[in-house]
Formats: structure tokens, sequence, C-alpha cells
């Protein structure tokens, strides 16, 4: 039985989530304890249950302690995988973070249908996964999809996505590139926002003031604007920049009382950050390829490098998690912002 302190590090529920995929992933059972202990309501809520539940129905499972504030989980994966799973998180909980356990945790194809929040605060946009997230994983030969069923925004969700994943056949590769901010790229916006904004043309505003703020690049840009039918009025705005086999994605979630305008300028204001740094993936991919990379980089016997902007507390507590489950080592380090995974020599 692995144990992990859910309390390490930043501990959120990602501790959670790259846990109990790898316990599936790898069938090894794991104790949870200490779950969410940092937070301002630690234990489960209703989406991390979700999680438990899901990858629990996902692998027939035995479980305890999944039920709404609990925090300890005993997880013991069973060996059968379904092909086939409907997930209703029940709240605006993330849909995407239950999709990053979820990928994780594939080992056999899959059909997943998943209705919650598309595009919550604290969580990557459904866009960024569909165009960030599974783009980068490719690389690492992890077959899947993402369709947008149906956008959903706090506070009731109700957005819907169709996860497919197809196969994991190790492809070695490392992250190491430099964005050269000075070199042309390419850039896709996608503003999206709930039908009752499009006469304030929120959408429109967000998508114009990105494209203005990018002016200043040598960049071409292609912009998508989508309106759409929510349960909650809400709106998103993703930047996905890619320049010689580097991709990097920005998002923001809309909020009260700050315009377009000032979304789009934060958006941009973080993307400068980062790619001053030269990273080869942003700093919010750089943690959930960890999992991935781990895997290829065991199954290869080599390492792999991912060069980021800066490391994330978030990384570290993924790396830590990881290490407990299989014989890898991260070599971190921070005045370069570079992550190497080695395999080790245990068995």
């Amino acid at each position: 039985m692995i144990n992990i302190d859910g309390s390490y590090g930043s501990g959120g529920g990602q501790v959670l989530r790259t846990a109990l995929g790898l316990a599936v992933r790898l069938n090894k059972p794991v104790t949870i304890y200490n779950i969410r202990a940092k937070r301002p309501k630690p234990g489960l809520r209703p989406q991390h249950l979700a999680v438990v539940n899901a990858l629990a129905k996902l692998c027939n499972a035995k479980v305890e302690g999944n039920f709404i504030s609990s925090s300890k989980v005993v997880f013991i994966p069973g060996k059968a995988m379904l092909n086939k799973l409907n997930i209703d998180i029940g709240t605006a909980g993330s849909t995407c973070l239950l999709l990053q356990a979820l990928m994780i945790a594939c080992k056999t194809q899959l059909q997943a249908c998943i209705t919650g929040g598309t595009d919550v605060s604290f969580s990557p946009t459904a866009m960024y996964v569909k165009t960030v997230t599974l783009e980068l994983l490719k690389k690492l030969g992890f077959s899947a999809e993402v369709e947008i069923v149906k956008y959903g925004f706090m506070p009731k969700g109700q957005g819907i996505v169709n996860f497919t994943f197809n196969k994991f056949e190790a492809i070695h590769y490392n992250f190491d590139k430099q964005f050269n901010a000075r070199k042309k790229f390419n850039a896709s916006i996608f503003a999206v926002a709930s039908i009752q904004l499009k006469q304030r043309k929120v959408a429109e505003r967000l998508a114009k003031t990105t494209q203005e703020l990018l002016e200043c690049y040598d960049a071409n840009i292609n912009t998508h604007i989508h309106y759409c039918n929510t349960a909650s009025i809400g709106c998103s705005l993703t930047l996905c920049i890619n320049q010689d086999n580097i991709l990097l994605g920005f998002d923001k979630i809309c909020e009260k009382h700050k315009t377009s305008e000032a979304i789009a300028k934060q958006l941009l204001q973080d993307m400068e950050e980062q790619i001053t740094k030269q990273p080869c993936v942003d700093i919010h991919a750089s943690d959930q390829l960890l999992a991935h990379a781990a895997i290829v980089s065991l199954e290869k016997k080599m390492p792999i490098k991912i060069k980021t902007a800066w490391i994330t507390e978030h990384a570290k507590t993924n790396a830590n998690t990881i290490e407990k489950f299989m014989p890898v080592k991260f070599e971190i380090n921070a005045d370069k912002a570079e992550i190497t995974i080695k395999p080790t020599l245990m068995q």
C-alpha cells in the first residue's frame, strides 16, 4: 500500500488526482490522507469526490472514505477496465481537472462523457485542454480527443465534454526548446461567451483587445469567436501560441466587474511574463505533463527534460507524488526552470 500525505507541498486536489490516476494506471493500491489539508474547506469537495468515484468505477476499485469532507481515502484498484463512462459532477466542479486524473489512468480505449464546469476558476479552460494539453501529450504518444459539447460556467455548470482515449504508445520527447519572442509565431485566440452577452459584443471585445496587444509581435493571428447557450452566464478567453514545435497556452475566466478589455490585458501580461523566460511549455502544462513524461521515461529508459518559465509549487508537489509510485527521479533546477525526469535503478 502506497501512503500519500495530501498536505504535502501545495496541499490541494492535485495530489489526489495524480495519486488516483497512477493507482489505476499501475494497479497499485493507495491511501491518501490529509486530503486538501491546506485549503479553506479541507477534505473532499464535490468535484474531488467525483474524481474518486469516476476512477473507482473505471477500474472496479474498492474504496473507503469516498464522501464529502472526507480527509482520507483508501483506494484499491481492480483489474477490469470499463471502456465507457458517464460522469456528472453535479456542480460547476471542473470537468478539466477530472480529465487530468482520467488521462493519467487511461491504459485501454475509453469514451467518457463528463458533465460539470468547462470554464471555471482555478482550472484550465476546456479549450486549453483541447488545443494545448492534448497536443503536448501527443508528442509523448498519447492519442486522445476532447469534444466540447456544451460550455458550463459558474455557478451552475452543466457543461458537457466528451473525451475519447485511443492509445498511449510511448514516444521519447524532450520539451527543451526555447521560445524566442523576437521570432515569428502563430497565435490562436478563442473567445467564448454566453449568448446573453452577444449584444454587448463581449467575445468580440475579448478577441479584439488580445489581437491589438499581440500586434507588437511578429505573429500570424487567428481569431475564433463563439457564443453559446449556457446554464449560467459567463465567458472565457484562451490563447495558444506556436513557434517551431513550441506550444504555449494561456487562459482567463472572465470575472464580474472586470471589462473584457481588462481580462484580455491580464492574459497578455501572463503571457509576456512567461515568454521572457524562453520556455518550451507554459507553467501549467509543465506539471500536467509530468506523470505522462515519467511513464515514457521509464518505458524508454531515457531521461526527459521539460523547460518552462519557472517551477511552480504544483510541479514540485506533482513530482513528489509521482516518485512514490514509480522508479523515477525528478531533478528540478529552479534557476534554469528545468525539470529532468530520469528512470532509477529500482526494479
